[in-house]
């Protein structure tokens, strides 16, 4: 499936430059003078030797717990406060900004995780007002294990787009930082980050216009194959022409069965090709639907046997060991005719080898409800060491409720 990727990440700044008596010396050379700056006013160039090591930033955020809760305010807003690191010229204020400060000669610094709620982020928009000389922005290269450094970011309001997404800037426990450094005399004050979640926009596609609501889908060798119900009565199969079908001129569609359709379905691969359960909607009997074919396209390649005559089948599943096919469902007393008191049973049966076809045997499991009654619910079948397991909630309103495994 095609999916589009939006992300829409904004961290607004206000930075105001001033002199400040506490700063933290680094020894590195100057970048040129900006246009319109004397070359005396040639700029300090960061080092990442007052950052964190790559490897250290995913325990930083563990150690800050769950900040989805804590210490952010809402999803997706990241306040100034909300630092991993920071220099120690860098001062949380009042209102919850961080201000970094640094005198000539120095820089101060603060390190940020790209966050949302534990979701990915793809790029972040930053908005900057600043008189010279600017600032810079770090991001890890975890490829290197070094955090690399941007231009000098000139001090003007012009938006300045981070990418996030590239597979360097993503760390070993998926997550995305960035760190921001003031220099020379600069300060910055780091008002808010907003960092969207990144959305899946799956590619939607029609497939047919009478459907009902039951359905079933199945990898049919990288091809989407489904069950349903068409409003013609009839138990239908589409099968798509690739893994990512656009609309119904993509499906080629074949009928399952035509006379015994009703809503309660479940189906398996079983050796590669799809088999489906289903309960008669005019006397919930229980019946089997098979094809030979791993994707079948035409209405011959199926096949279908009753296993259950008037089985007054309410739910039903189905689990494949391969060399046997394992049906379980929920039956209702056949001498509650008018349905009201839904006294009902769990059976379970089982075909005697790996051919759809071959001899079904079944069992009564449980008895489910009394003279109040028990609600109709589906039993979940697996296979566990390859025998048969089976779970079902037993609903008794008034009396009791339980979930039962067997």
């Amino acid at each position: 499936m095609q999916r589009a990727f939006r992300v829409l990440s904004c961290l607004f700044l206000t930075v105001l430059l001033a002199a400040c008596a506490t700063s933290s010396r680094i020894d590195s050379a100057r970048d040129p003078a900006l246009p319109g700056q004397s070359p005396g006013a040639a700029t300090l160039r960061p080092d990442s030797s007052g950052l964190p090591a790559l490897a250290a930033l995913d325990g930083l955020v563990e150690a800050a717990g769950n900040r989805e809760t804590s210490e952010i305010c809402e999803i997706g807003n990241i306040q100034g406060r909300d630092f991993l690191a920071k220099s120690d010229n860098a001062f949380v204020t009042e209102d919850h900004k961080l201000l970094l400060t640094s005198t000539s000669g120095s820089h101060a610094w603060a390190v940020y995780e790209a966050f949302n709620a534990g979701s990915e982020i793809s790029s972040c928009v930053l908005f900057a007002s600043a008189l010279a000389p600017g600032y810079y922005i770090a991001l890890p290269d975890f490829t290197i294990g070094r955090w690399e450094f941007s231009e000098l970011n000139p001090p003007n309001g012009n938006p300045f787009t981070i990418d996030l997404e590239a597979a360097e800037r993503i760390s070993p426990k998926q997550r995305q930082y960035f760190a921001l450094v003031a220099v020379d005399g600069g300060q910055l004050l780091v008002d808010y980050a907003l960092s969207n979640i990144k959305c899946i926009s799956p590619q939607d596609s029609s497939v047919a216009t009478t459907p009902f609501r039951e359905l079933e889908l199945l990898d049919c060798g990288g091809r989407p194959g489904l069950f349903f119900n068409s409003d013609e009565q009839q138990l239908r199969f589409g099968l798509a022409g690739s893994s990512a079908p656009a609309g119904p001129e993509d499906w080629q569609f074949s009928t399952v069965d035509s006379g015994n359709v009703g809503g309660i379905m479940q189906a398996v691969l079983h050796q590669g090709r799809p088999v489906v359960l289903y309960a008669s909607f005019e006397d919930e009997s229980l019946w089997l639907a098979w094809s030979g074919k791993a994707q079948p396209l035409a209405d011959s390649d199926w096949q279908r046997r009753q296993l259950v005559p008037g089985a007054n089948c309410k739910y039903c599943s189905i689990a494949s060991s391969g060399d046997r096919l394992h049906i379980a469902w929920f039956r209702n007393d056949p001498l509650d005719s008018d349905v009201d008191n839904f006294y009902g049973y769990l059976d379970y049966g089982y075909t005697s080898g790996s051919d759809p076809q071959d001899s079904f045997s079944s069992y009564r499991l449980a008895e489910l409800g009394n003279s109040s009654f028990a609600e109709f619910a589906r039993p979940a079948l697996a296979l566990i060491d390859a025998e048969p397991a089976i779970a079902i909630v037993n609903v008794i309103p008034g009396v009791e409720n339980r979930l039962l495994f067997l």
